[in-house]
């Protein structure tokens, strides 16, 4: 069922809240997203949304607790530190001399108009996550004997990686971010989906014999997946 947006004033603040029907929910459900200030109801197909607002409302200050238990961003500026590939790096505006992006001590240097920083720095890294993911995934498919169709590199802001029944794999920006064994766990992850597109045990014994330590890995997001979306 298509989802509405309505617009809630909460201690003077606007919020965006999005109220989606489930033919299966069997109680109104308020959820906060742990990455942005979105607040989401999800109610029973025979509810209306005055008693979804009503049930919100109720449990206001869960609601604005909640809200401010979301990490504020850190902006693509000069001097910001964020991750590469898990390893700490300082952004270095270097001047207007060309464009260019590298990393040097630490540092990524990063040449250009200065009102870009952030727009050149982003495009970069999607550039960087798709070289590093398509090179995972041309030598992890062989040992499935199947074959992916396209794959992009893409803001996803509910998963990390997706595989449709085409092929097309698609993947965070962010795995550039996380360390590499991280980007590895996914890439195999989505790749096993070309052999079986569910999470049965067959699906994860397969994600197992193709990348042992995806243990590792998945306590690695569990702790620090979240801390990946305040980059920006």
């Amino acid at each position: 069922m298509k989802a509405k947006y309505k617009y809630i004033n909460l201690n003077k603040k606007i919020y965006k809240v999005k109220i989606k029907k489930n033919l299966r929910a069997k109680r109104i459900i308020l959820r906060i997203s742990n990455i942005s200030p979105y607040i989401y109801l999800t109610i029973p197909k025979n509810e209306n949304e005055k008693n979804a607002i009503d049930f919100l409302l109720r449990n206001k200050e869960w609601v604005l607790n909640e809200l401010k238990r979301i990490p504020k961003k850190i902006l693509f500026l000069n001097n910001s530190e964020i991750p590469y590939m898990g390893v700490t790096h300082r952004i270095v505006y270097a001047g207007e001399y060309t464009n260019l992006i590298y990393i040097y001590d630490k540092k990524i240097m990063v040449f250009g108009k200065k009102e870009e920083i952030s727009k050149n720095l982003k495009n970069w890294f999607y550039h960087k996550a798709k070289i590093e993911i398509l090179n995972i995934a041309k030598l992890k498919v062989g040992f499935l004997n199947k074959k992916y169709n396209k794959v992009k590199i893409k803001d996803l802001k509910s998963s990390w990686g997706t595989c449709g029944e085409n092929g097309n794999l698609s993947f965070s920006w962010r795995l550039i971010l996380a360390p590499k064994h991280v980007m590895e766990y996914i890439v195999v992850h989505e790749l096993c989906h070309l052999v079986e597109l569910n999470h049965s045990k067959k699906f994860w014994r397969l994600v197992t014999d193709l990348f042992p330590q995806k243990k590792l890995s998945q306590d690695w997001l569990k702790t620090n997946g979240t801390y990946l979306h305040i980059f920006d």
